[in-house]
């Protein structure tokens, strides 16, 4: 029974984001050693490496699959394991070090504001004509599926998120609302409008969305065209250049 309460209220409420971010920070402390030695680990990877590519977001978010999403190439970090790096801060890289930035289905992790300093600090460190691709559901791909698309596609997505509506009819709305901030510890879904006014106002000279099949990038092409149809369903593809 208190399970049932604790997926019907207490996911709505202050409480459960509270603990939510209480998680977070617990571990953090566990994965203190860790943090301790990113810079060292960091700078060995800058000094061996001729190309520099970085990951943000490698894992899933939860403690101990920080190695979720490995790229060969790549810096692979996350909130936690070997390299932990939390894009709501500073990124503890040097001014234009890092040829290529990646994140996928993190950004939404963040709020606005915060995204204004992953946008200023992803600017900062990148190299001349660097770049900066994010992968993400966007809001506008949400509502063409839940609205404008056909019922398979719907009822694709209600399957995907089937646990979000916490035993209740699925609906649009109560999709929306899981997405944005019940369940998935999202903040904020962007869309391009939004993303291009924060990549243009925090100084990257052109923004643009990229088909997955034209990114130059080969690891990222074939991380992005391996994904399941739902994942390509809500996900766009941008591109910010320096």
């Amino acid at each position: 029974m208190r399970d049932i309460i604790i997926n019907k209220t207490e996911r709505e409420g202050l409480l459960y984001q509270f603990f939510q971010d209480l998680k977070y920070k617990f571990g953090k402390i566990l994965n203190l050693h860790n943090f301790i030695l990113r810079k060292k680990r960091i700078s060995n990877f800058l000094n061996k490496n001729d190309n520099i590519n970085i990951q943000f977001g490698a894992g899933s978010g939860k403690f101990g699959e920080a190695k979720k999403t490995v790229l060969r190439t790549f810096l692979n970090t996350d909130i936690f394991g070997k390299i932990p790096v939390d894009i709501n801060y500073s990124l503890p890289f040097p001014n234009n070090s890092i040829d290529l930035i990646f994140s996928s289905h993190l950004i939404e992790h963040i709020y606005q504001r915060k995204a204004d300093l992953f946008f200023q600090e992803s600017l900062r460190i990148l190299k001349e004509d660097g770049q900066l691709i994010i992968a993400t559901p966007t809001i506008n791909k949400i509502f063409d599926i839940l609205y404008k698309s056909n019922k398979k596609h719907t009822n694709e997505i209600y399957e995907e998120h089937k646990n979000s509506f916490l035993g209740r009819k699925p609906t649009p709305a109560r999709l929306i609302n899981a997405l944005t901030h019940i369940n998935y510890g999202h903040k904020f879904l962007f869309d391009y409008e939004t993303l291009n006014d924060l990549a243009v106002s925090n100084g990257f000279k052109s923004f643009e969305t990229k088909n997955p099949k034209n990114i130059d990038n080969l690891e990222i092409k074939q991380y992005l065209e391996s994904k399941d149809s739902n994942f390509k369903l809500q996900t766009e593809v941008f591109v910010a250049y320096k």
